[in-house]
C-alpha cells in the first residue's frame, strides 16, 4: 500500500497543467471573441456617432464651395469626424481608413457622393491587437482579417 501511494506522488500536478492548459484556451478563445465583437459594435457605433455631427453640421452650413479662403464643407465635416474618432475610447492606430473608399476619399473617414454619405471605420490587422497562439495544432483566437463599421445616410 506505501509504495503504491508513493508512485502517485506528482500526479496531481500533471493532471492540473492538462486542466490549466484547456481551461487556458476556452478562456482565451471567449475574450477574443468578445474582444472582436466588442470592437466591432464600436466601430459601428462611432461611425454612427460621427455621421450624426456631419449632418448637424449640414444644418448650420449648406454652400459646399470655399469662398474667400474659407474651408469647404467636406474639410470642416472631415475635421467633425477625426475629432468625433480621437475623442473616443480607441487609441489612434487602432481607428484606420476603410480601403473600399474610392481614390477621392482615401485617408478620410467620410465619403460623400451626391446624396449618399458615409463614415466607415475599421482595423486592418486585428491580430496586433490579440495575437493568435498556437496550442497542440491548434490556432486560437483566428480574427478575421478586418473589423470595421459603417454608417450611411441618403438624403
Amino acid at each position: 500500500m506505501y509504495r503504491h501511494k508513493k508512485r502517485q506522488k506528482g500526479v496531481a500536478s500533471i493532471e492540473f497543467v492538462f486542466v490549466f492548459v484547456i481551461f487556458f484556451m476556452l478562456f482565451y478563445g471567449m475574450v477574443t471573441l468578445s474582444f472582436s465583437l466588442l470592437l466591432s459594435a464600436t466601430y459601428e457605433e462611432l461611425s454612427a456617432e460621427a455621421l450624426r455631427e456631419v449632418i448637424k453640421l449640414r444644418t448650420y452650413q449648406t454652400d459646399t464651395s470655399p469662398q474667400d479662403g474659407t474651408p469647404s464643407f467636406e474639410e470642416i465635416a472631415q475635421g467633425a469626424v477625426n475629432s468625433v474618432i480621437q475623442n473616443s475610447w480607441l487609441p489612434n492606430d487602432w481607428a484606420q481608413h476603410c480601403e473600399s473608399y474610392s481614390d477621392e476619399y482615401s485617408g478620410h473617414f467620410l465619403q460623400i457622393n451626391g446624396p449618399i454619405w458615409s463614415v466607415c471605420i475599421s482595423h486592418n490587422n486585428p491580430s496586433s491587437i490579440l495575437p493568435k497562439i498556437s496550442l497542440f495544432g491548434f490556432d486560437i483566437a483566428n480574427l478575421p482579417n478586418e473589423i470595421h463599421g459603417e454608417a450611411m445616410i441618403s438624403f
